[in-house]
């Protein structure tokens, strides 16, 4: 927030959004997690930041936070609850945005990580389809809909990525 100079740190706290966040977050420059969660915290500096949001699933703890005003996140050179070194990743810049686009791709990676926990072989076309409805239904627009579409893909290494993305069709 405002007293480190618009940082927002996007702390993935799950499996699902760590596997996502690269496909459905815009690059930054400044990245930090440790030897078990690499890559779990991406910072971006956001001026006029809004409060903190917190996604979680409600059968199985927290997908993603949001960290902004009021908010405190354990720095690299510090040691984690677990014993473990907190290190950066990558220890550039980190990217500017508007507080509402990144909110808003936040989102999208909470309800993502939702998703890939569900998107198991066998299922991955009848799940492709009823979201596909759901998405364009929901008024999702279908850049943003492509974007989950391929994220899902891609994060579960699926092989029928056309046969996916015709469900948007």
């Amino acid at each position: 927030g405002k007293s480190s100079g618009g940082l927002v740190d996007i702390d993935l706290d799950c499996a699902e959004a760590i596997a996502l966040a690269p496909h459905m977050l815009p690059a930054t420059g400044m990245l930090f997690g440790r030897e078990s969660k690499p890559r779990s915290h991406l910072l971006y500096r956001v001026h006029n930041s809004g409060k903190r949001l917190q996604l979680a699933d409600p059968d199985d703890g927290m997908l993603v936070e949001l960290r902004a005003e009021g908010c405190m996140t354990v720095f690299p050179g510090s040691i984690h609850e677990s014993g473990e070194e907190i290190r950066f990743d990558e220890d550039g810049e980190p990217a500017e945005i508007e507080y509402g686009e990144l909110t808003r791709c936040v989102q999208h990676l909470a309800a993502g990580s939702l998703l890939l926990r569900h998107y198991r072989q066998g299922q991955r076309h009848k799940l492709a389809l009823a979201l596909s409805g759901t998405l364009l239904n929901g008024r999702l627009h279908g850049k943003d809909a492509r974007r989950l579409f391929q994220a899902l893909i891609a994060a579960a290494n699926d092989t029928e990525f056309e046969d996916r993305l015709k469900c948007l069709s």
